[in-house]
């Protein structure tokens, strides 16, 4: 995960963790710091969308301990939910801010269920325009379920070659949006130009 900070205020170091892509699901945390010893208390705050606009909330409290001679990482564990981001807050009092070296972010896999025959899939993630689908199948969940299934294997993820923001643009509704925009700015500068010209009808002779 991507850190930021600490940013100090009120005996407080706040700490911003990026994840690597978002919204994401995360239900642990693991800090490294090669800080000896240290008995600080914590709190974890989760920032996420929702159709109040962005909210945070509180996932995780308690104190972050580390006893002379251990030098294994330190665990937080998180309810699961998909979040944008997350704030770390250490109460320092009036000692120095921690510093991590490196904090890594566990994120459980999903389980895809589906009916098809054996071979070769790409899975699309990431488009930030998809709905959410509808499928016959979602009515027949229980015999989806029962189907006697096989391990399938996947390959690293990789960026989509064929997906571009000027791709859009070819779909019907790329096309229509710059239509749209294409009418705005003729409709500006027509309403510009009488402005000026009108404007100039009504400057007083010197």
């Amino acid at each position: 995960m991507t850190v930021s900070g600490p940013e100090s205020k009120d005996g407080e170091s706040i700490y911003q963790l990026d994840l690597p892509t978002a919204p994401a699901k995360v239900d642990e945390l693991a800090l490294e710091t090669s800080l000896p010893f240290f008995d600080r208390g914590y709190r974890l705050v989760a920032k996420f969308q929702s159709e109040r606009g962005e909210e945070s909330v509180a996932v995780a409290q308690g104190r972050l301990v580390r006893r002379a001679g251990e030098m294994r990482s330190l665990k937080i564990l998180i309810q699961p939910r998909r979040i944008d981001s997350l704030e770390l807050i250490i109460e320092d009092g009036n000692d120095a801010p921690l510093t991590f070296e490196r904090i890594e972010g566990g994120f459980p896999l999903p389980e895809a269920y589906f009916v098809a025959p054996k071979g070769d899939y790409s899975l699309l993630v990431g488009n930030p325009e998809a709905s959410a689908p509808t499928y016959e199948l979602e009515r027949v969940r229980g015999i989806v379920l029962a189907v006697k299934s096989s391990d399938a294997s996947s390959e690293p993820l990789i960026e989509n070659a064929a997906f571009s923001a000027a791709a859009r643009l070819g779909t019907e509704a790329g096309t229509q949006q710059a239509l749209l925009w294409v009418a705005l700015g003729l409709a500006v500068a027509v309403l510009a130009g009488l402005t000026l010209k009108l404007a100039r009808r009504e400057q007083p002779p010197a």
